[in-house]
């Protein structure tokens, strides 16, 4: 029996809660290094990184069978990101958007032609596939998601693991929208036969899809809505930028019209929600970009998810890192509940590159002539009120001229009521006489 791999997840812990401590704060570390005559702080962090070598070490040995699954993604002689093997036919799952052109695996130092063959944006997900029948796949079981502050180790494509971290939160979720107001007070959602549309809103899903002002939607990818709150669960059960059937009914017509839904705006969402990924756990580690795609484990050996972001210090050095609040500065894993599902469809061709790029392009073609149009209205609005601001300016020149000219005239009329005043006074003492 395998004495060290059972008694691992036990004796880990220990270790690690030791090398917490040797991370103490200066003022202490320089207490005790001034009463013992330890070593200077240079030399106290080689040794804490010494240490992190040896729990990495450590915790390779948790899971051997994962870190011969982990493969690594390269662009010339660029590593661009890890992999994992989820079947033995040669699929490898890996980060979408580390992927480029002419990209390679390699396993054990013999380099793979890959090829691209399906993409989930929503979690960054990408399935590659290579021609090979005899590979070693992880073992695909749902785990519960780690708790706030459990240990996790990302899976590297050597002998020992990448890196290690501590669960830390979870960012925001995404949410998508349609883009509609709806009548609640509709007589027929009393009765169950759907919603009615009171207002379409500009820019939205709902407007790009011409959607109109009393239509009643039936139906969502073929799930009947019976009133306002479950239409409001079936669209937040997709996300941004997915696709959706409305069964709708237009007078006494019915129809079926696709919909791509759009990101709700929030004005608190934070960096990783407005940009990234939905249900993903953080944790601290010090991944780098270029080992996004490997498996997360705890400290059972079992795989919790998969890695798809790095920090934002590691993945711009040099940058001021954002506050900790936004989760900017930790790596994120999606969760293996939700990656399993996102595997076969992956697999099954229904994600392919160019459904998902014409899905994505026609939205963003509706955004862009949406935005054009828009900025074609101010334009013309600017342009208005530039001749409008001219001929304003030019009264106001008028008006100038003329106050001038009316101050003018008061200041002739003020002069000659004196001197009339005097002429007046000479002429009635030259009448009497004087």
């Amino acid at each position: 029996m395998n004495y060290s791999k059972l008694f691992m997840p036990l004796l880990l812990p220990v270790l690690l809660s030791s090398l917490v401590l040797a991370q103490q704060s200066p003022k202490r570390a320089n207490g005790e290094a001034l009463r013992l005559g330890q070593r200077s702080t240079a030399q106290r962090q080689h040794k804490i990184l010494l240490d992190e070598e040896k729990m990495l070490k450590i915790a390779g040995q948790i899971a051997p069978d994962i870190l011969q699954s982990t493969v690594r993604i390269v662009s010339g002689q660029k590593n661009v990101a890890l992999g994992t093997i989820v079947s033995s036919q040669g699929h490898i799952l890996t980060k979408f958007g580390s992927l480029k052109k002419g990209v390679k695996v390699v396993i054990e130092n013999v380099e793979y032609e890959a090829q691209l063959i399906g993409v989930h944006r929503r979690t960054d997900l990408a399935m590659l596939k290579i021609d090979s029948s005899d590979l070693r796949p992880i073992k695909l079981t749902h785990v519960e998601k780690p708790g706030q502050g459990n240990w996790l180790i990302s899976i590297g494509s050597g002998k020992e693991p990448a890196a290690m971290g501590v669960l830390s939160g979870q960012p925001e979720k995404r949410t998508a929208t349609l883009g509609v107001m709806l009548d609640s007070s509709n007589p027929r959602e009393d009765k169950g036969q759907g919603v009615s549309i009171n207002r379409v809103l500009n820019g939205s899903p709902a407007k790009h899809a011409d959607l109109l002002v009393n239509d009643i939607i039936r139906s969502i990818d073929g799930v009947k809505v019976k009133s306002v709150g479950e239409l409001a669960n079936l669209i937040q059960n997709n996300g941004p930028y997915d696709q959706v059937e409305l069964s709708i009914v237009r007078g006494s017509e019915q129809l079926t019209i696709p919909v791509v839904l759009a990101e709700r705006y929030s004005p608190t969402a934070t960096i990783h929600r407005r940009l990234f990924f939905e249900h993903a756990f953080a944790h601290d580690s010090k991944l780098l970009p270029n080992q996004c795609g490997g498996p997360v484990v705890n400290l059972n050996g079992q795989i919790v998810g998969i890695n798809v972001l790095a920090p934002t210090a590691l993945r711009r050095p040099g940058r001021i890192p954002l506050p900790d609040k936004s989760n900017a500065n930790l790596a994120l894993a999606v969760p293996i509940d939700q990656v399993i599902p996102i595997i076969e469809s992956l697999k099954s061709g229904k994600l392919a590159p160019d459904e998902t790029n014409r899905t994505r392009i026609d939205f963003l073609v509706r955004e862009a002539t949406e935005i054009g149009e828009a900025l074609n209205g101010l334009k013309e609005i600017e342009r208005q009120l530039e001749d409008s601001v001219g001929e304003s300016q030019e009264l106001a020149k008028r008006l100038r001229e003329q106050i001038r000219s009316l101050e003018s005239a008061r200041q002739k009329s003020r002069l000659f009521q004196r001197k009339l005043r005097l002429i007046e006074g000479e002429l009635e003492r030259l009448r009497s006489g004087f």
